[in-house]
């Protein structure tokens, strides 16, 4: 791939056309081999149908719709071709899509819809994009917490937000999001706009939201303005969003005196702590911070089905997913199943980068569950530390009291065993026997948890910290630095007093 190249179309195939749906079609762009310096595939071509009219073109990643563009445009060629077709003359499509947030190597299957709402495969185009890097450094690394409900968040948030290089906001339950609010904006943003979904004048009429630059879009593609908005101003977007991470869990780490060190090359073992689901930005959060951590948190998932059950019922309300199923049946077969299948396959394409912590450990085992998430961060994880962060954790709370199903933390563990009526416990083993054997959690309930998978990760070099993080030397420089800025807080009121006089 040549380094000013952001995208690169590694193969573009055809359908075989369906001669019972479809006259013809055509994908005119993008060619095999051509490359783009922009952070967007723009796609055209035509296409005719036969006994419905094809009425949209759509453009999916995995199965997973991105984007849609109407069947309009004028194509006078075709129209010569199928002389006895009406609507041949206007079957043309255009279609641009960002790729931001998208794999980095990728495929994109094209298809019609047709107005009978039938769809047919028109082709695939293969691509290869470059990472977005930002030109803004950051000062804090992102800790993913990534996990289901009911399978101990809230609990490993409260541990984690206690040491003294990890921040977050304090308060129950912990679940400041602002990462993935600027993510989110920085995936809308940057993305040109669709016509079918808004107008390029959308903004004039609407002063409560924003959504992709108006004119980032196909009119503007031979402009010098096509190409910025295309690039630069996403990068800018990416700086934007980085700072701004920055600066608002940089103001909580002062508010709750936590002191941000910084190392020879200018990074920092500092972390902000967030909790992750699967479904939300944390693609486009790990490409922009390449030096970001993640803890994958399980628990056994018949445990979690109890949960959910217990606290729905405390709460008088139904959620976690529960509220989408008939009966607690379909809800294990479907639901239960679902969060099963993701969290493994997550563990499964992370497992190289990411810390896994089981529930059950950090219940029954809490330092050494600690001190293991720690070296895995690098940070200070000396059983004076972790004591401290157990002790101030552990006090109870009307929230925590609120949050619990179990009369203890302890009696949580293996709950399913006596809380799900044998039916449920066979059907909920039976769906998710391949996550619970991936995890170590026996199948019966009568053996003890196995050891947690272990996986030897590749060894990532990095320069000593200009502080040492286990020794009284941060303190004391931190100390002679606050007292240099009281002294020299002083000479500039000396200084002024001696001016007035």
């Amino acid at each position: 791939m040549s380094e000013n190249a952001i995208v690169e179309i590694l193969d573009v195939h055809r359908a075989e056309v369906d001669t019972e749906v479809l006259w013809g079609l055509a994908i005119d762009q993008p060619k095999k081999l051509s490359k783009t310096d922009t952070y967007t595939i723009f796609v055209s071509g035509w296409l005719l149908g036969k006994q419905s009219k094809v009425v949209e073109v759509e453009l999916l990643d995995n199965g997973i719709s991105l984007r849609k563009a109407i069947i309009n445009i004028n194509r006078p060629g075709v129209a010569k071709l199928y002389p006895q077709v009406s609507g041949a003359e206007n079957c043309g499509f255009q279609i641009e899509v960002g790729v931001m947030g998208l794999p980095v190597e990728g495929e994109l299957s094209v298809q019609a819809i047709l107005e009978n709402k039938s769809t047919v495969s028109v082709g695939i185009i293969k691509y290869r994009r470059q990472l977005l890097r930002p030109n803004y450094q950051p000062r804090l690394q992102p800790l993913l917490v990534t996990s289901s409900g009911r399978s101990g968040t809230t609990w490993i948030m409260r541990l984690l937000s206690q040491h003294p290089a990890i921040v977050t906001n304090q308060v129950y339950p912990y679940e400041v999001r602002v990462s993935q609010y600027w993510m989110q904006m920085l995936s809308v943003l940057s993305k040109p706009i669709n016509p079918i979904d808004l107008s390029p004048t959308y903004f004039y009429d609407e002063f409560r939201w924003t959504g992709p630059n108006p004119y980032h879009n196909n009119n503007t593609r031979s402009s010098i303005a096509s190409s910025w908005l295309g690039l630069d101003y996403i990068k800018n977007l990416a700086d934007f969003c980085c700072q701004n991470i920055d600066q608002f869990y940089e103001d909580i780490a002062t508010r709750q005196e936590k002191v941000l060190t910084s190392t020879l090359n200018g990074s920092s073992n500092f972390y902000f702590v967030e909790k992750f689901l699967l479904r939300l930005n944390r693609t486009l959060l790990l490409e922009l911070y390449p030096q970001a951590k993640e803890i994958i948190l399980v628990r056994d998932f018949r445990d979690m089905a109890c949960s959910v059950a217990a606290f729905n019922s405390k709460r008088g309300y139904i959620d976690f997913g529960r509220q989408r199923f008939k009966s607690d049946r379909e809800y294990i077969q479907k639901g239960v199943k679902s969060a099963a299948f993701h969290i493994l396959k997550l563990w499964q394409e992370r497992k190289q980068q990411a810390h896994l912590v089981r529930y059950e450990d950090l219940i029954l085992a809490p330092e050494e569950t600690l001190s293991s998430i720690f070296e895995y961060l690098h940070l200070d994880n000396s059983n004076s530390t972790i004591s401290k962060i157990l002790e101030i954790a552990s006090q109870d709370t009307k929230q925590l009291k609120r949050h619990r199903t179990s009369a203890t933390p302890q009696e949580s563990v293996g709950r399913w065993r006596h809380d799900l009526e044998p039916s449920l416990q066979a059907l909920c083993t039976e769906v998710c026997q391949e996550a619970l054997q991936e995890f170590g959690y026996s199948l019966t309930g009568e053996e003890k948890l196995s050891p947690s998978p272990k996986i030897t990760k590749p060894e990532v070099k990095t320069k000593p910290p200009l502080t040492p993080a286990n020794s009284n030397l941060v303190n004391q420089t931190e100390s002679a630095r606050n007292k240099l800025e009281q002294m020299k807080y002083k000479f500039q009121n000396l200084k002024k007093s001696l001016e007035k006089s």
